[in-house]
C-alpha cells in the first residue's frame, strides 16, 4: 500500500491539472542528465540544472520563487522515491539531481525562509537518513550547510522542526556532535518537547510566503509521521543520555507556557492509538530512564567471553595517565540512587499504567519486548513494587503468561515478563495479593526456574518469590506442588550458583509440612542429599542452615526420623553442627536430636552415638546462668537464641534420663 501511495505522489509530480508534463519540463523536474530513453542529454548540448539555475540567478528576484518551486517538486519526488527504495532514492539524489548540485538545492530550500520549502528540505533530510544508501548524502548536507540545518531545527514552524528532529534521531547526532555539548543537548530536548506539546500548528498556522505549488503538506504527512510522533522518536534516541533521563524524570515542562511535563505528556500519549514503531519508541524511553549506563554495559557483556572490567583494562593498555584521566572524565556517571529516584518519580506519574496501556494497544513483538524490559527494570526498585501491583502490572503480566501460543521470537520477552513477576513478589507481602494473583503467579515463576535459558539471577528471584508465596497458606503450597514444584526445586538445588542452590533449598523447606514433600524426603537417596547439604556449612552456610532447618521440621515424622538415623553421614553431620559455634546451626541440630530422642528405639540409639548427652551437659553447665555469655559480646537476639538452645539442651538431658 505504501508503494502504491508513493507511486501516486510521483505521478502527481509529473502531471499538472490532469495533463502530462512536457518531456522537457519533466527532465527539469527530475534534474537528470539522462533522457527518457536513457541516452545522455548532455551529449545533445541541452542545459543542465546548474546552467538553468545560473540563468535564474541573473534575472529578477521574482523568478526565484519559480526556481524554489522546481526544487520543491524535485525534493518531493525524491522523498517519495526514498520511501519506496533506498537504492532508487540514492539515484535520485546523486544522479537524478545533476551530479551533486542537489546539496546546494537542499541548502537553498532549507534557508529559503519559506516554510513550505523548508518543510520539503526537512522531510527530505528525514527520508534520506532512513535509508543506508542515502545516509552519507544527508550527513554531508547537515555537516556542510550548518546554518541551513540550524534554521530547520529552530524554525518556528512545528512541521519543519519535526522532520529535522527525526533526522537528528536517525543520524545519531545526539551521540556524536552533541555528546560533549550540554547546551546543544538541551536545545534538542527543547525541540523534542515542543513537538510533543501544543496545537498542531502545522495544520492550523498561516504559512508565510507560501509559494504557488500544487503540492500540499498532506501529501507528505500521511507517511512521514505527525510532529508528536517525531517528538517521541527523537526522545527515544536522546533518552540514552543520563542528562536527558534526569530532565525527563524530574519534570521538565513541554514549554515555558505549559504546566504539563514531558513525562506527563508521554504517559498521556500511551493511551492514544499509536503505530507499533512509536509504541516501541515510547516504551524505550521509559526503559532507558529506569536503567543506568553501567547496568547497560554490564548487560552488553553478560554473554561475552570477556568481562566489562577486562575490556576496560585492555582499553587502558598503552595509555598515559593523562589519557586515562580523560577517558574516565568522558564516561557517563549514573549513580544507583539517582536511578532509584527516577523510577520512583515515574511510578508517581503512573508510568507503569502507561506501559500496560501500550501493552494493550501493541501487536508488535519488538514493542512487546521493550515494554517487558521497562516493567522489569522498574520492578527492580523495591519501594515501588506495591504501587506497580496497584497499577495493574502483576495482573497484566499474569494474563500474558496464560497465552501458550507465543512464537519462538517472543520467548525472550515472555521470560522477561516472568522475571518481572518474580521481582514484584520477592518482597511483597502475599497476604496483600488477591487469590487470583497469588495462584496465577505460581506457574510462570516455576517455568522461569526450570527454563534452561533463564539466568541465575532470574532463577534466584523466582525461587525467592515462590518461597514468599508458599509461606501464606496450604492452598498456595498445594498449587506449587501441583505445578511440579518439588521436582523443579530439587533440580535447582544442584545449580552451579550457590545462591540458586540456597534459594531452591529454602523453597523446599517452605513445603516441609506438605504430604508430598514428606513422601519425597522419606526416600533414602533423597535423605542423603539433604544430609550432604546440611554438612556443607563451611562453604555454603545459608544453604546448610536451610537444609538442617528442614530436617528439624520433618524429623517429627517417625518414618523420616528412622531414615535419617540409617544415613551413614547423619552422626558426623550432627556432631559438626554442635561443635560449629554457630548458634543457628546448634539450635537446629538440637531440635533434630530432640525429635530423634522422642521417637526412641533406633533413633535414640543414633543420638547416643553422637555423644550429645555429654555436649548438652557441658553446654548447660557453661551457659545456664548467663555469666559466660556476657563475655561474648552478644547482641540481644543472639542472647535470646542462646537461651533457647540452653533450654533445648536441658530438655534433651531430661528425656534421656527417662
Amino acid at each position: 500500500m505504501d508503494s502504491i501511495a508513493n507511486l501516486g505522489r510521483v505521478i502527481k509530480c509529473l502531471f499538472e491539472d490532469g495533463k502530462k508534463v512536457e518531456e522537457s519540463n519533466a527532465i527539469h523536474i527530475l534534474g537528470s542528465c539522462l533522457g527518457w530513453d536513457g541516452t545522455s542529454r548532455i551529449a545533445k548540448d541541452e542545459l543542465t540544472i546548474e546552467e538553468i539555475y545560473d540563468e535564474i540567478k541573473e534575472k529578477d528576484q521574482d523568478r526565484i520563487s519559480e526556481e524554489i518551486k522546481g526544487c520543491m517538486t524535485r525534493g518531493f519526488l525524491a522523498i517519495s522515491i526514498l520511501h519506496v527504495s533506498g537504492d532508487l532514492g540514492k539515484w535520485a539524489l546523486l544522479t537524478g539531481w545533476s551530479n551533486g548540485l542537489s546539496k546546494t538545492e537542499w541548502s537553498n530550500l532549507a534557508s529559503s525562509e519559506l516554510h513550505e520549502a523548508m518543510f520539503i528540505a526537512s522531510e527530505l533530510a528525514s527520508a534520506a537518513s532512513s535509508a543506508e544508501e542515502s545516509r552519507p548524502w544527508i550527513m554531508h548536507c547537515v555537516s556542510t550547510y550548518t546554518e541551513s540545518w540550524k534554521s530547520l531545527l529552530t524554525c518556528d514552524d512545528r512541521g519543519v522542526r519535526s522532520g529535522a528532529a527525526s533526522t537528528v534521531a536517525k543520524l545519531g547526532l545526539a551521540d556524536k556532535s552533541l555528546s560533549s555539548d550540554e547546551g546543544e543537548l538541551f536545545s534538542i530536548l527543547e525541540v523534542a518537547a515542543g513537538l510533543l506539546g501544543g496545537d498542531d500548528e502545522c495544520a492550523n498556522s498561516d504559512i508565510k510566503n507560501r509559494p504557488e505549488t500544487s503540492l500540499t503538506r498532506q501529501d507528505i504527512d500521511n507517511y512521514s509521521g505527525s510532529p508528536v510522533e517525531r517528538g517521541i522518536e527523537l526522545l527515544s534516541y536522546l533518552s540514552t543520555r543520563t542528562l536527558v533521563k534526569e530532565e525527563i524524570a524530574h519534570g521538565t515542562s513541554l514549554c515555558s507556557s505549559s504546566s504539563q511535563s514531558i513525562l506527563e505528556k508521554l504517559v498521556e500519549l500511551s493511551g492514544k492509538n499509536l503505530k507499533s514503531t512509536h509504541v516501541f519508541a515510547l516504551s524505550n524511553i521509559f526503559a532507558s530512564i529506569a536503567v543506568s549506563v553501567e547496568i547497560l554495559q554490564e548487560e552488553a557483556f553478560a554473554d561475552k567471553e570477556i568481562t566489562l572490567e577486562d575490556y576496560d583494562k585492555y582499553q587502558s593498555i598503552g595509555k598515559s595517565e593523562e589519557e586515562l584521566k580523560e577517558m574516565e572524565s568522558q564516561k557517563e556517571k549514573d549513580d544507583p540512587e539517582a536511578v532509584s529516584l527516577r523510577i520512583r518519580k515515574m511510578v508517581k506519574k503512573n508510568v507503569p499504567q502507561a506501559l500496560i496501556n501500550l501493552l494493550d494497544t501493541s501487536s508488535s513483538e519488538n514493542a512487546f519486548g521493550q515494554i517487558a524490559i521497562a516493567l522489569t527494570r522498574m520492578a527492580g526498585e523495591q519501594s515501588v513494587r506495591g504501587f506497580m501491583i496497584q497499577q495493574g502490572c502483576l495482573s497484566a503480566c499474569i494474563e500474558i503468561t496464560r497465552d501458550s501460543t507465543h512464537s519462538d521470537t517472543e520467548k525472550t520477552s515472555i521470560r522477561q515478563v516472568h522475571h518481572c513477576i518474580a521481582k514484584l513478589l520477592v518482597t511483597t507481602n502475599p497476604s496483600l495479593l488477591t487469590v487470583s494473583q497469588r495462584m496465577g503467579s505460581i506457574r510462570p515463576l516455576i517455568q522461569l526456574v526450570k527454563d534452561n535459558e533463564s539466568s541465575d539471577l532470574q532463577k534466584f528471584e523466582a525461587l525467592m518469590s515462590l518461597t514468599n508465596l508458599g509461606s501464606i497458606d496450604n492452598e498456595t503450597k498445594n498449587r506449587i506442588v501441583s505445578e511440579r514444584g518439588i521436582a523443579v526445586f530439587s533440580y535447582a538445588m544442584f545449580s552451579n550458583h550457590e545462591m540458586v542452590r540456597q534459594a531452591a533449598t529454602e523453597a523446599m523447606c517452605n513445603l516441609a509440612s506438605h504430604p508430598d514433600m514428606l513422601d519425597h524426603i522419606r526416600k533414602p537417596e533423597t535423605m542423603k542429599v539433604w544430609v550432604a547439604f546440611a554438612s556443607d556449612f563451611e562453604d555454603n552456610f545459608e544453604c546448610a542452615r536451610a537444609s538442617i532447618g528442614c530436617l528439624a521440621m520433618v524429623t517429627q515424622d517417625n518414618d523420616i526420623a528412622e531414615v535419617l538415623s540409617s544415613s551413614c553421614n547423619a552422626e558426623s553431620m550432627l556432631k559438626n553442627h554442635l561443635e560449629s559455634g554457630q548458634l543457628e546451626l546448634i539450635h537446629r541440630a538440637l531440635v533434630v536430636i530432640m525429635n530423634l530422642t522422642l521417637h526412641g528405639g533406633k533413633c535414640r540409639e543414633k543420638v547416643i552415638k553422637t555423644g550429645t548427652r555429654a555436649f548438652c551437659e557441658a553446654y548447660v553447665e557453661s551457659y545456664h546462668d548467663g555469666k559466660k555469655s556476657k563475655d561474648l559480646n552478644m547482641t540481644q537476639s543472639e542472647q535470646q537464641l542462646l537461651n533457647v538452645t540452653v533450654n533445648l539442651a536441658k530438655e534433651i538431658i531430661t528425656h534421656d534420663n527417662d
